[in-house]
């Protein structure tokens, strides 16, 4: 079992370590949204801190505009890849990101290489590695200002939905976004 598997396994079967390491994360995430006022410095840096938890071979941050709702890719990580500030507008024609932008509820799928979207998500979100997936509204009162989508080599994604963690990154991603989106 390599490296990052064996983490991942610690972190979903460890329970009170897994635990005491969560809400060390939690402030530490805290911590980095104080420190980086920047959203996309705030993305990378909040991702290498999930990549410790757990390992992740995408992320992606877009934003969800006012005027038309569109969405378009703002930043995004793959092995061997960054982009930031890429502006990259999505269609919304057979859409998963916009169907969870819509719906504003958390999207959990593990082994999603079936899943439905069109063939630019598909490419930007799973690979032949995926084993699980996340998509994460990002918003207050009612309203969808992005998404945090990250996919992971582990079916560790489904765990995150009973912790303070997701929840946390998803303020804090929240905050920075609104000041991203009205500038």
């Amino acid at each position: 079992m390599d490296r990052q598997m064996e983490l991942a396994s610690k972190t979903v079967i460890g329970g009170t370590t897994a635990n005491a390491r969560q809400n060390s994360y939690l402030r530490s995430i805290e911590a980095l949204s104080r420190k980086h006022r920047n959203i996309h410095k705030l993305f990378f840096a909040i991702t290498k801190k999930l990549n410790k938890l757990f390992p992740i071979s995408t992320a992606i941050l877009a934003s969800c505009s006012e005027r038309d709702q569109s969405l378009k890719i703002i930043d995004i990580k793959k092995a061997g890849h960054t982009g930031e500030a890429l502006g990259l507008i999505l269609s919304d024609k057979d859409s998963l990101l916009y169907s969870v932008c819509r719906s504003r509820i958390i999207f959990w799928e593990n082994q999603p290489r079936e899943l439905r979207t069109n063939f630019l998500e598909r490419k930007l979100l799973i690979d032949s590695e995926t084993r699980s997936l996340a998509i994460c509204p990002i918003g207050e009162n009612g309203y969808v200002s992005g998404l945090f989508c990250f996919a992971s080599p582990a079916p560790v994604t489904m765990e995150l939905q009973d912790t303070n963690l997701l929840q946390t990154i998803i303020r804090e991603f929240s905050v920075g976004l609104k000041n991203h989106n009205h500038r």
